[in-house]
């Protein structure tokens, strides 16, 4: 199990459970499925039940079988920046923590080239001065994504974002129109999933010379778990950037020179 997916709501899952075959975890007392290499969580709305959920999904799942999370859904615009019915990344999440004030911690996604923030409100945005009030923050609005932001930072998880802009948020927002649009914004999203992170969302399977698990780096250098996760962060960081930067930077250095100078894998 390498990636886990997470939606606010089952039917804009629809179309994943049921392209990727995914099936339900009875043994779970929530709405998880699962394939070998995917799992889908359905978190709920509001930015505390979401972090919840997800806590609970990693513990059921093991930590060590979950390499990046991915939230996916449908958010509303708070300017005219975003298009409706397009999909976004999002390099920063921010949340509300009163009536129109940001939370004062903020996450960053994987996408951290986007221009794009994403604001996560603790209510429904149903009014234009809400809207504006918001807006000052972000260019989109959701109820989830800074809940689940949270765990992944404190797991020390990737964390990934797209939405589908499915309308301007405020008081032309109209739910039953987004239930009736449901099957339209899942399958779109799947599109996308297809298209754009799938092939590229995990980390791909490094050359030998690339892996932290590179028999010189395992063999010869300490590692605490802590330095370790953030080894692992920051080099997949670098392959994100570019996919042969991080094995120059190692060939640059003289490991075995290191080596000999300290002998001792914990002074190295």
């Amino acid at each position: 199990m390498k990636s886990l997916l997470v939606f606010a709501h089952k039917a804009e899952a629809s179309s994943f459970i049921r392209e990727l075959q995914l099936k339900r975890d009875n043994s779970y007392s929530g709405e998880l499925y699962l394939s070998e290499e995917i799992s889908l969580l359905i978190c709920g709305e509001g930015p505390m039940r979401s972090s919840a959920k997800l806590s609970k999904a990693i513990h059921h799942l093991q930590l060590k079988n979950i390499e990046l999370i991915i939230n996916m859904g449908i958010a509303g615009s708070l300017n005219d920046k975003l298009e409706i019915n397009k999909i976004y990344d999002f390099s920063v999440v921010l949340a509300e923590a009163s009536f129109g004030k940001p939370e004062f911690k903020g996450f960053e996604s994987l996408q951290r080239d986007s221009k794009n923030y994403l604001i996560t409100a603790l209510d429904r945005v149903k009014t234009a001065a809400y809207r504006e009030q918001l807006s000052q923050f972000a260019e989109a609005v959701d109820r989830e994504a800074w809940g689940l932001a949270f765990v992944c930072d404190e797991y020390n998880i990737p964390f990934s974002c797209y939405k589908l802009i499915s309308d301007v948020a405020g008081p032309e927002t109209s739910c039953f129109d987004v239930k009736e649009k449901a099957k339209f914004y899942s399958e779109s999203l799947l599109e996308f999933y297809f298209s754009h992170i799938s092939k590229q969302s995990l980390p791909q399977k490094p050359e030998e010379n690339e892996s932290f698990e590179n028999e010189t780096l395992k063999k010869n250098f300490f590692f605490s778990s802590t330095q370790k996760k953030s080894f692992e962060k920051l080099s997949l960081s670098l392959r994100k950037m570019n996919p042969s930067l991080f094995s120059e930077i190692l060939s640059s250095e003289n490991l075995d020179e290191i080596c000999q100078e300290f002998k001792r894998p914990k002074d190295r």
